[in-house]
């Protein structure tokens, strides 16, 4: 004691003890008073929690490993409550005696938002686990669990007002995928694919080629803190893959976005990404898996061979002259049955692509394809099974990969969709009455391809005018000297070529 610390009623000054003769206590009662939680709060604009305790406790007894973060409807369980169990902090600053405030690690931050969002003070609530904190006594904390009315909610949730924005995205054309990364947690239910456009050019009006592809959809294959991966529509990757200037390689790929295309846990909606300030792909996978050709149909009255790839492929080298189409024709007679092979090779055709899907090619044959191959009765016909064989020359993706080719292996039924229903048109007819010694040759030029063994001659009439006035003269026959498939020539019999000069 110090020698005025205190005075008698005479006014005389205690006695003062000096430490070398220090007194000892003769009844010490120690501090077994446990560390209780008042409240907290969190605030999710600075990622940082508070905790006020109704005394000082020792920071290096801290144990965040014993907190969990907890959503419910109420103080007390009930079904549906999720919690998160927090796994570390930084920069730890006593306000006052009282009240630790700590820095949350972004992955805890990140889980938080992802699992339990939205958080309210009504539905938020904490799980503080014994041994959590110890007071100076070394007294631990009152241990706030979740059975009966011992949860205890947050004082104050500060919620996030502040728009994510998307930092950087990955175009992966092998896997038809996007991999976005985000400033912060967003909520994945809440992902609006027709809101983002991928162009060319960090501007559309400086664009090399001014090409672009507004999305219509995706979904979610993997959510992991702020990283998002979209499985993206296959129309969607067609249409990118159709365009050899757009989604090839980092410097024509940038990526516009309205505010719509996603929100964070608290609602608020991404800074949009307008057209002149678009984002670059941080990287493009290409693709490398080679096309496969689905299906092949036949319309013969438009004499339009279809072709249905698994991907785009580059129309400006496609080479028709490597499809083929194979026919089986089965014989049977009164000893046996016999299997012959018909084989077409196309010698051409222009090509083009289709607007509504991108994944099928047309051919238009050329005019001597398709007469031939209407002239060939097994090919192409519902009375004969026809394949189509396509060489791995036909044709490659817009990334250079060939096609896998289709060969007898693993060929594809031709289906024939539209048979030839149109009439075919005779275009003129040529009449040489001086064709040799006393003969004469017509020659009829057809609009496609015609059946020989059909030909009645009979049914043929010359006459003087087009209106049918003046003579006429109905054949009585003739030999057919030319097959070719849309011209026959026709020796007339010396009968009709007198009666034709006589008339």
């Amino acid at each position: 004691l110090g020698a005025t610390v205190i005075r008698d009623a005479y006014r005389v000054y205690v006695r003062s003890i000096p430490p070398a003769q220090a007194l000892q206590v003769s009844r010490f009662v120690p501090d077994v008073s446990r560390v209780e939680l008042v409240k907290f709060v969190l605030n999710f604009v600075t990622n940082r929690m508070t905790l006020i305790f109704n005394e000082p406790i020792v920071l290096e007894s801290f144990n965040i490993s014993k907190i969990l973060i907890g959503r419910s409807g109420s103080r007390t369980r009930r079904s549906g409550s999720r919690t998160y169990q927090l796994t570390g902090y930084t920069d730890p600053i006593f306000l006052n005696d009282y009240s630790l405030d700590i820095a949350l690690l972004e992955t805890d931050v990140n889980e938080i938002q992802a699992l339990l969002f939205p958080l309210t003070p009504e539905n938020t609530f904490i799980i503080f686990q014994e041994n959590a904190a110890f007071d100076h006594s070394a007294n631990p904390n009152i241990p706030i669990l979740v059975e009966g009315e011992l949860i205890g909610n947050a004082t104050d949730i500060v919620r996030d007002s502040v728009r994510p924005s998307l930092v950087s995205y990955e175009l992966n054309l092998e896997l038809d995928s996007m991999t976005c990364n985000f400033s912060e947690v967003v909520n994945v239910s809440n992902i609006e694919m027709t809101a983002v456009t991928i162009q060319d050019a960090e501007s559309s009006l400086f664009g090399a080629f001014d090409v672009s592809v507004a999305l219509t959809g995706g979904s979610i294959l993997q959510a992991s803190g702020r990283m998002l991966v979209i499985q993206m529509n296959k129309r969607d990757v067609d249409l990118l893959k159709a365009l050899p200037t757009l989604g090839t390689s980092r410097s024509n790929t940038y990526l516009v976005a309205s505010g719509d295309f996603v929100t964070d846990m608290n609602g608020n909606a991404l800074n949009p990404i307008v057209d002149g300030r678009a984002l670059q792909a941080s990287d493009v996978i290409a693709d490398n898996t080679s096309p496969e050709v689905l299906s092949v149909q036949l319309d013969l009255n438009a004499t339009i061979l279809e072709l249905r790839f698994s991907e785009p492929v580059d129309i400006s080298q496609f080479n028709a002259t490597g499809i083929t189409l194979v026919s089986y024709n089965t014989t049977k007679d009164s000893t046996a049955t016999s299997t012959s092979l018909s084989e077409f090779q196309l010698s051409g055709g222009s090509v083009s692509r289709s607007e509504e899907d991108p994944t099928v090619v047309s051919v238009r044959l050329t005019q001597e394809d398709a007469n031939s191959i209407k002239f060939d009765r097994t090919i192409a016909t519902r009375q004969y099974d026809t394949f189509a064989l396509v060489a791995a020359e036909v044709a490659v993706d817009t990334s250079a990969n060939r096609l896998n080719a289709v060969n007898f292996t693993n060929m594809l039924e031709l289906n024939v969709t539209v048979e030839d229903s149109t009439p075919p048109r005779l275009l003129r007819f040529d009449l040489d009455m001086n064709h040799g010694s006393n003969s004469a040759l017509m020659r009829l030029y057809f609009s496609e391809a015609v059946y020989i063994e059909s030909l009645n001659i009979s049914d043929i009439t010359v006459q003087e005018s087009h209106d049918g006035r003046g003579s006429s003269y109905t054949l009585s026959g003739g030999v057919v000297l030319q097959k070719n498939v849309s011209v026959l020539e026709i020796l007339l019999s010396p009968k009709d070529r007198d009666s034709i000069t006589a008339g």
